[in-house]
């Protein structure tokens, strides 16, 4: 038996832009546009792009309707002309190649310094070249982007959460734990972020394989969740954690298991 994706979606208000031949142009509303030329080369794992004026960035992947796997960019300065980034094209823990997963999408926002920006989208803090369409708390229609521009630097941008089972459990080959019966799987942060990302709040929404399966719309940590491996193929899985501010940071967690239940 497969896992089925629930009526998950959260409708989301959000500028969304259809990749033709993988290049996008971001037009501001007046003068020139301060995104130009936005590629995205999968067979070499790289996006690309042109500012035409510095500014401070956000770059995230994940699964359309599904979980964000990974922050690339996370609130970064960047001066003006081409930028090129290449990765691995791996999630958080490096257990799986975002790329190779049909639902792949991405967000990428910006936020200029020094005075208001009139192309600022209303959905994340920017113009959205592409759907942040990752599940979870959808932020009010506001300008978030300004928001972040306001925030205590130390306590502002994506997190990796930490995701905690029992040490003592039987492990393949690879290293892989074997989950034979429900397994409690603690979700927690690192102590130096806990007391500013519990002062935001945050939903909590988890994933097996790209699927929502389980959610706390007012999180907490340390939060303890149990998988039960009923009615999952036996094999390799990968649980993933977006614990979603609700000032518009992730913490994300991944952790892959091997299902061996007896049938």
């Amino acid at each position: 038996m497969r896992l089925k994706p629930r009526n998950a979606k959260i409708g989301l208000l959000i500028f969304v832009f259809i990749l033709a031949a993988a290049k996008i142009v971001l037009a501001g509303k007046a003068g020139e546009p301060v995104v130009k030329n936005f590629s995205v080369d999968k067979k070499n794992k790289a996006f690309s792009y042109v500012l035409t004026e510095p500014a401070t960035v956000r770059l995230r992947v994940g699964s359309k309707s599904g979980p964000l796997y990974r922050t690339l960019i996370n609130w970064q300065r960047q001066k003006k002309g081409r930028h090129t980034l290449k990765w691995d094209g791996m999630d958080i823990s490096g257990a799986f190649n975002i790329l190779d997963n049909k639902n792949f999408t991405f967000s990428f926002n910006y936020y200029l310094d020094g005075k208001e920006n009139e192309a600022m989208g209303d959905y994340s803090g920017s113009d959205v070249i592409f759907s942040d369409n990752f599940i979870g708390r959808v932020p009010r229609l506001v300008h978030l982007g300004q928001n972040h521009k306001k925030h205590d630097k130390n306590h502002c941008g994506d997190l990796e959460a930490i995701l905690r089972i029992p040490p003592d459990m039987e492990k393949t080959e690879e290293g892989l734990p074997k989950v034979k019966k429900v397994l409690p799987v603690t979700i927690d942060l690192p102590s130096e972020d806990k007391q500013w990302f519990s002062r935001e709040r945050f939903s909590i929404n988890i994933f097996i394989d790209d699927v929502f399966v389980a959610g706390e719309a007012l999180g907490y940590i340390p939060y303890t969740w149990s998988f039960n491996p009923k009615g999952i193929n036996k094999g390799r899985h990968l649980i993933t954690v977006n614990m979603k501010g609700f000032n518009d940071h992730i913490a994300v967690g991944s952790l892959s298991v091997y299902v061996d239940r007896e049938e």
